[in-house]
């Protein structure tokens, strides 16, 4: 299994905008992310190629507490009775893309993916990934 953990708050990906001449483009915030996404992809990979197997990927998007919230609520949300909304999940994922041809060859070859968003005390995403059989051989 390779896991990979990205220290800080997750930031989901952001809506492709567009300029007045019509030419698209993925918002600073964004491509900030999958840049650090890519560095401890990176590192991970300690200099293996990109897995080209089917893929089972594990996510979990751990997000502060907010300051302003009681003791009491603050406990409820580390003891996961509340949980965090905003980023969707799915725009969590798709910041995934930090990881195509350094982790993976592509994407496409995720064939299964668990993903949660919990609140706790280290603000991470972490990511672990393993071929659909569960051997490493290829790494």
């Amino acid at each position: 299994m390779i896991r990979i953990m990205i220290p800080g708050i997750p930031v989901g990906k952001g809506r492709p905008r567009m300029t007045r001449s019509g030419h698209c483009f993925t918002p600073q915030k964004t491509r900030i992310y999958e840049d650090k996404i890519a560095l401890f992809a990176h590192e991970a990979m300690a200099g293996c190629p990109p897995l080209e197997v089917p893929l089972a990927i594990d996510v979990t998007a751990i997000f502060p507490v907010p300051e302003s919230w009681s003791k009491k609520k603050k406990q409820q949300a580390l003891n996961c009775e509340i949980f965090p909304g905003k980023p969707d999940i799915d725009n969590v994922m798709k910041t995934l893309d930090g990881m195509n041809g350094i982790v993976w060859k592509d994407d496409a070859q995720i064939c299964t993916a668990t993903v949660r968003k919990l609140y706790g005390v280290v603000p991470s995403l972490l990511v672990d990934v393993q071929p659909v059989d569960g051997n490493l051989e290829d790494k």
